[in-house]
């Protein structure tokens, strides 16, 4: 048929990996150490637990990831992880140097990160022919690096951890109307998405990527339902409708409409200056940290960070579910 599974996996080796650790991330996730627990869980088995693809070869992925939003801080991290691992350092300077095989996923990371509802079955098939080919389990190991990747690269840019060279960037502004337009047009060519995580996509990296299937499932079920004693807004039967309200608009931002989905709910719970925010950080938009900042000093820190949680997990699962539904229809 054209593709190999590919079910042999590369076993964890801690003597080797020294991965370089995301220290700011883990003291703002400790506002939700159970959440915490899973992401760090999560992110530990996807980057250095057993899987179909060398270490060095997962960082140099998250690289390419990150990349696509100019996530500074992320990719200074992942480049020393990188080479921490093993990695070639001329892969960071000179593009001439990386494999042709890796520089094979170009078109599927920036369709994931920008129109992940364009990413089909023909963008998978092309990576299992020819030569430097991939196995369907490694595809679905680096499509796992790159949609975690470019969700973290939206909680990193949602809770403000961007360094001097991202603050010093000029950057197109972007206002209520630029919004509107944007989200008017994305939906002028999404229409309803009947793959979904749940019943499809939760099966499929389980057939290819069993470690990481229950713990990305853990990991957005406590984001869905995620609450805190330090956000004092809202009572606990509200907290339902309000991460609902955030997820659905952010899967819509990501060409996902969902059955009981309601504009009017959507639109009471969620002011504008929260959606911008969240449009902003989920779509990595080209606008000033000025413009992002106040928005979250209007939020207040807590809250951001607790939106930008629920916003990172909803765009994984976005991205993932194009991605997995590629790869099983590719495989019919």
């Amino acid at each position: 048929m054209g593709f190999r599974i590919g079910k042999k996996s590369i076993n964890c080796q801690p003597s080797r990996e020294k991965q370089v650790q995301h220290e700011n991330i883990s003291l703002i996730l400790n506002l939700f150490p159970e959440y915490s627990d899973l992401f760090h869980k999560t992110h530990k088995m996807l980057m250095s637990g057993n899987g179909s693809l060398p270490f060095d070869q997962r960082h140099y992925i998250a690289v390419m990831a990150c990349k696509v939003y100019s996530c500074e801080t992320l990719i200074s991290i992942e480049e020393r992880s990188f080479l921490a691992t093993g990695g070639d350092q001329a892969w960071l300077h000179d593009p001439e140097q990386v494999p042709a095989r890796l520089k094979r996923l170009t078109e599927v990371n920036n369709l994931l990160a920008e129109t992940p509802w364009l990413v089909k079955p023909h963008h998978i098939k092309s990576l299992t022919t020819g030569k430097g080919s991939w196995t369907v389990s490694e595809i679905v190991h680096a499509l796992a690096i790159i949609s975690n990747y470019h969700a973290l690269s939206s909680f990193v840019l949602g809770t403000g951890q961007t360094n001097p060279k991202q603050r010093s960037a000029t950057y197109k502004q972007i206002n209520q109307n630029d919004l509107k337009t944007v989200i008017l047009n994305q939906n002028e060519i999404k229409g309803k998405q009947e793959f979904c995580w749940d019943e499809q996509g939760f099966s499929v990296m389980s057939t290819f990527y069993s470690d990481m299937a229950n713990l990305i499932d853990d990991k957005m079920r406590a984001a869905k339902y995620l609450s805190s004693s330090f956000l004092n807004e809202f009572e606990d039967d509200q907290y339902a409708k309000y991460n609902q309200s955030i997820w659905y608009h952010v899967q819509s931002l990501h060409g996902i409409q969902h059955d009981d989905f309601n504009n009017e709910d959507i639109q009471e719970v969620l002011n504008p200056n929260l959606k911008m925010f969240i449009h902003i950080c989920s779509n990595g938009s080209n606008t000033s940290s000025k413009v992002l900042s106040n928005l979250g000093n209007e939020l207040g820190y807590s809250l951001k960070v607790f939106v930008s949680i629920i916003l990172m997990e909803a765009k994984l699962q976005s991205e993932l579910n194009f991605a997995l539904e590629a790869v099983i229809k590719n495989m019919t």
